[in-house]
């Protein structure tokens, strides 16, 4: 899983943190994270693009795990 997210980030050219941050940001009003919906949905392309490269769902998988586990939702598209 870590190999796949090392991958990942290499294609992206960014760091596992720098990915949570961009999806995520704290509300000034309450202090909570909120999601932002336009990098969520940008990385939810890009881990498909990614899956397709690497001819893996394993290792897309593993990406969207990541995301999940921290806080953001990830949804994979449906299998046909």
């Amino acid at each position: 899983m870590l190999a796949a997210l090392a991958e990942f980030c290499e294609v992206v050219a960014k760091n596992p943190d720098e990915l949570v941050d961009e999806c995520l940001r704290r509300s000034a009003e309450s202090g909570a994270y909120v999601l932002r919906t336009q990098a969520r949905r940008r990385y939810i392309d890009r881990i498909d693009q990614f899956e397709a490269d690497v001819g893996s769902r394993d290792a897309a998988n593993a990406v969207r795990s990541f995301f999940i586990h921290n806080g953001v939702a990830m949804n994979p598209s449906i299998l046909k």
